[in-house]
């Protein structure tokens, strides 16, 4: 019966990618982006962001492309190509571009209400009870 003595290295690649990083040839994307999953949104300022996190942080992420054009440059950098860093300018201002809407009914299961709808301004919305008053 045979034994294996010493030290055995088996190397496994990563799925981990280093971003290129370039200082002449940055990418700049003016577009609109979900900015009401985050606090403190930039709105018509550039921000660079130089990881994949970084970006979601500072502009938030959708896979609605066509809707949230940044979040398609966020992908496309970080994601499918590893480029780094990226400039960022939202030009999606939730004082002027937003709608009413009409009042929803919405079940509540276990304590909980899930909205289907993308793009809601958290601060906007008003929950009331059965009664319509507001609770």
């Amino acid at each position: 019966m045979a034994y294996t003595h010493g030290i055995y290295i088996n190397e496994v690649e990563t799925s981990i990618v280093a971003p290129v990083e370039s200082d002449s040839a940055v990418i700049v994307a003016v577009g609109t982006a979900p900015i009401n999953q985050i606090e403190g949104a930039s709105i018509n300022e550039p921000v660079i962001a130089y990881t994949y996190a970084e970006a979601v942080e500072k502009m938030g992420f959708s896979n609605n492309f066509a809707q949230y054009t940044l979040s398609e440059v966020i992908d496309a950098a970080f994601r499918q190509f590893g480029v780094a860093p990226i400039v960022m300018i939202n030009v999606l201002d939730p004082t002027e571009h937003k709608q009413a809407e009409a009042e929803k009914e919405i079940e509540v299961t276990e304590q909980k209400a899930v909205i289907a709808e993308e793009g809601i301004l958290l601060d906007t919305i008003v929950v009331k009870d059965n009664t319509g008053s507001v609770t």
